[in-house]
């Protein structure tokens, strides 16, 4: 965040910036541009800032929040925007969240790209499809994220060559499906010719919007008094005193009030008590405007007021369905020289948003029902908005009405968005006629309830439906979702209380979710109880309810929980099954998952990509991040450290985009470990500065691992090898409470036989070599017995010939007995450094040689350093490392340069990475210019 602190104390303020608009500063106003309106008082610094982002708007976009109490000004400036915008040659849209719709799904996307709406059939098929969804012309659940991605490729093609301006304002109001798409534009704006101005009122929404690193934050305060007694003899001319001094009391410095509050104290005589908000104020000065309009008048305005659609044509058509006879655009003149309303390129919108307050609090129930059920009559029927409507005003049980709109909230949340359809079950439940029907809504509300953390709400629920069903199967998962309340059984560690609800939904023949239930609870405790009698007793229980041996699920269970004992059995099943034989993304999930616990790496990537691929497609972050990160986990064990370090770097963007930090933080540190192999410094203290929540994490698992690894790995490649062994020993102790035999046996086990031999811990080391070897299952896994070959050359006499040693070496480094080229190479290392030792020169030059060749390919800097210096010692001179071209670029920009090496297109690179074309443009002219190339063939090679 860039945050702009002004206030009302600046001085030398001697430019005066020309507008339009009335003294309350909350109207229409251009920076530069010729106007016939006095200029606003006390904000030069901010239109300063808002006309230098809208100068750099075709060079480099940005993202700037405008927050403040009301009628400080937020739309002033915001209007002062849009005609400097225009003025200087952008293209603007617009938009604005309504009170009325904030829960409507997607109600102010569907406002500010409705004049895109001929563009959508150009998109890429799952953006279009996410974006018809969320617009309600197709039954299908939209992806946030691809809707997000599909507004980014609309409004980056919409842009000008001068820059596009996007102004959406009162973002406290608008839906959080829209909130969350505006959070996804916000962090990409800076690669796009695009400003976007939002503008908010103090809340939590403006406050996580102006912690954002991508967005500027002007915050607006009050006039102080000299300033307001200007503001005052400027626009409301002579007063008596005793009213001029009670309205700067009342006023409080805020330019609205300032004028509004003048106007009624001249013709009433009175503002209001002193105790009264001065919102409240505000919109009881407005009242008191509303007073005089007709009927058709006050109609135009209720339906403006209680709809998010700005268009003229839709605002009459609707006010005329109320009224009962034609309205026609006469009434919006009049409404606009009362200055009620304002009117641009045929879309109405109020003057402020106090006004729309004050029009839906004047108006009766009753009357707000019929706009309602006016606006619902013109809507497209079945469609989320039109259905929101309805239920706004529903006063009976009505279950057509509870059943449409329980699948509309269905829909909202596999989309994403869980609060808004929190909120839909629990009206559906509500307007639900038969006690069974809410409680099975009021179920789907409170399980939503316990994800985003709303307990009270939860456990509210949770009682109620305790009174509205009989229904054992419901009753089981009402009993699972009490489990994930603090206090609970579960949660004091009780696994036992999972096993019995999971046999009570299995018997009430919900087998399914009885599967989940278990799986859901292995999922977390796996970083700490990676093992023993829980993962039996659940295993059991799974193949007790009927499940088949070769189910994903089962093979995922097996894999992660029984190490030692089902891995040769779980690698024979993953040899049957055919990758391509219709399996779901989440079932080749769990395989790819269930290869890489059992060691199967050469298998793995055959269900890798196609979950990658699949998950990308549907936009399911959280999942993508998760595969991401096994993706980069096996990358390490394949030797691909540069590809390992992006695609460690995209998992965690992705988290942080879907808001995931534990995710995020995985992605981290998995990116400290393969900069750490690769010989980059790294860097852990940063993970603590972009992640409040690791200052706790990371002294737990498997985070700690993770760190202890990657520390590890970096002190072993600055030849700090007694560091290294502290590092590392306590990876693989099975003694040691945080023992994990996934992190500790797959990936750092190697690291800590080296680190072992090299700072003089072979007896530690041989008996940490016994333990595996102990474990049957595991070390008959192509991985597995990679580790061990590989252990078992390093820990040979360095001292003397011998044969056996040799023979142990030579297999160390060789395809067949090792499947793990980093740990080839640095077999390769350890065996040429033994030779010179023993004097054996032209033979360890040989091995040397083999090894800085390889090391140079995987791009390991520091161990190719270690290689070359000891051929220097064997007499032999290395060429000069060959140019690492990949290490010029940014994460991002490897990523797009490796998919445009594949023949990938601009088009397909964004879909794939969820980027706009402009931006996928914009990052391959810096690769060719840091790579020095003019064409995409160049490219080959680049991930290492």
């Amino acid at each position: 965040m860039t945050r702009i602190e002004v206030g009302p104390h600046t001085e030398g303020r001697e430019r005066q910036v020309s507008g339009s608009g009335s003294g309350s500063g909350e109207s229409d106003l251009a920076l530069d541009a010729p106007s016939r309106r006095p200029a606003l008082i006390a904000r030069e610094t901010e239109i300063a800032a808002i006309r230098n982002a809208v100068k750099a708007a075709a060079r480099t976009g940005s993202t700037l929040l405008i927050s403040g109490e009301a009628g400080l000004g937020k739309t002033s400036l915001a209007s002062a925007a849009v005609e400097y915008a225009r003025w200087s040659g952008l293209d603007v849209l617009q938009a604005s969240g309504v009170q009325a719709e904030e829960d409507v799904p997607y109600a102010t996307l569907h406002q500010l790209l409705h004049v895109l709406r001929d563009r959508v059939a150009d998109l890429p098929t799952p953006q279009r499809q996410a974006l018809q969804a969320a617009f309600g012309e197709s039954r299908e659940s939209p992806s946030i994220f691809l809707a997000g991605v599909a507004a980014l490729t609309l409004l980056s093609e919409r842009a000008t060559s001068a820059g596009l301006l996007i102004v959406i304002e009162d973002i406290h109001w608008v839906d959080p499906a829209t909130r969350a798409v505006v959070s996804f534009l916000a962090r990409r704006m800076a690669a796009e010719p695009i400003l976007l101005i939002l503008t908010a009122r103090p809340s939590q929404i403006a406050d996580e919007l102006a912690d954002s690193p991508d967005v500027q934050h002007i915050s607006l305060q009050p006039l102080d008094e000299p300033q307001a007694r200007r503001l005052l003899a400027e626009r409301r001319g002579p007063m008596a005193a005793a009213v001029h001094e009670r309205v700067l009391a009342e006023a409080l410095g805020n330019p609205l009030a300032l004028i509004e509050l003048s106007s009624v104290a001249d013709r009433v005589g009175d503002i209001s008590a002193a105790s009264t908000p001065l919102t409240k104020k505000l919109e009881s000065a407005f009242a008191h405007r509303l007073l005089d309009l007709s009927s058709i008048e006050r109609s135009v305005v209720l339906v403006a007021a209680v709809t998010a659609e700005h268009r003229q044509s839709e605002i009459l058509a609707a006010a005329s369905r109320l009224v009962g006879e034609d309205v026609d655009a006469q009434t919006i003149d009049s409404l606009i020289l009362l200055d009620l309303l304002h009117r641009s390129h045929g879309e109405v919108t109020f003057r402020h948003p106090l006004v729309r307050s004050a029009v839906v609090q004047t108006a009766t129930p009753a009357e707000r029902a019929r706009a309602h059920r006016a606006i619902a009559s013109l809507l497209p029927v079945g469609t989320d908005r039109q259905l929101w409507h309805l239920a706004v005003v529903a006063d009976l049980p009505d279950e057509k009405l509870a059943d449409a709109l329980e699948q509309s909230a269905g829909r909202v949340h596999e989309a994403g968005e869980p609060v808004t359809a929190m909120t839909a079950f629990r009206r559906a439940a509500e307007l639900s006629p038969h006690l069974e029907d809410r409680a099975r809504r009021n179920y789907r509300s409170a399980a939503i309830a316990i994800r985003v953390q709303r307990l009270t709400e939860a456990q509210q629920l949770i009682e109620e439906i305790g009174h509205q069903t009989t229904d054992p199967g419901l009753l089981a998962r009402v009993e699972w979702l009490r489990q994930s309340i603090p206090g609970s059984e579960l949660q004091t560690g009780q696994f036992d209380a999972t096993i019995r609800i999971a046999d009570e939904l299995h018997r009430a023949g919900r087998t399914d979710h009885a599967v989940t239930v278990l799986m859901t609870v292995g999922r977390q405790i796996w970083p700490t109880v990676a093992e023993g009698p829980f993962w039996r007793r659940m295993l059991e229980h799974t193949l007790g309810y009927g499940l088949d041996v070769l189910d994903p699920r089962v093979l995922w269970m097996k894999a992660l929980g029984s190490p030692g004992t089902a891995s040769q059995e779980v690698r024979q099943a993953l040899e049957s099954i055919d990758p391509s034989s219709g399996l779901t993304v989440h079932q080749l999930n769990m395989l790819a998952d269930a290869s890489t616990m059992v060691g199967d790496v050469q298998r793995v990537d055959s269900f890798m990509r196609p979950t990658i691929e699949g998950l990308r497609r549907e936009g399911q972050l959280p999942l993508l991040s998760m595969a991401l990160l096994t993706d980069s986990a096996v990358q390490s064990l394949t030797g691909r450290f540069r590809l390992m370090r992006s695609t460690a770097d995209e998992a965690q963007r992705l988290a942080d985009e879907a808001q995931q930090p534990f995710l995020g933080i995985a992605g981290y540190l998995h990116g400290q470990i393969a900069r750490a192999t690769l010989g980059d410094t790294i860097a852990m203290a940063n993970v603590r500065q972009l992640y409040p929540a690791a200052s706790t994490l990371l002294a737990t698992n498997p985070y700690n691992l993770m760190m202890q690894l990657a520390q590890g790995i970096s002190a072993a490649g600055e030849a700090r090898h007694r560091d290294a062994y502290v590092q590392l020993a306590p990876l693989v102790d099975q003694s040691n409470p945080d023992f994990h035999w996934g992190w500790g046996l797959i990936f750092a086990f190697s690291h800590y036989i080296d680190a072992a031999v090299r700072s003089g811990h072979r007896r530690e080391a041989r008996e940490r070599l016994t333990e595996l070897e102990a474990r049957a299952g595991l070390v008959e896994s192509e991985n597995f017995r990679s580790q061990l070959v590989v252990a078992q050359a390093l820990l040979t006499d360095s001292d003397t010939i011998d044969a056996d040693a040799d023979a142990a070496f030579r297999a160390a480094m060789h395809p067949q007995s090792n499947v793990l080229p980093y740990w080839r190479a640095r077999s390769m290392l350890a065996y040429g450094e033994r030779l010179r030792r023993q004097r054996r020169i032209t033979e360890a030059r040989e091995h040397l040689r083999h090894a800085r060749v390889e090391f140079d390919r995987m791009h390991v800097v520091q161990w190719a350093t270690v290689a070359r210096n000891e051929l220097e010692a064997a007499g032999e001179h290395s060429p000069r490392r060959p140019p690492d071209r990949g290490s010029l670029l940014t994460p991002q920009e490897e990523r797009v340069a490796s998919q445009a090496a594949e023949g990938l297109t601009n088009k397909e690179i964004a879909e794939r990475l969820f980027l706009s074309p402009r931006t996928v443009a914009t990052h391959l002219h810096a690769v060719f210019r840091k790579l020095e190339i003019t064409s995409r063939s160049e490219l080959k090679g680049l991930d290492g």
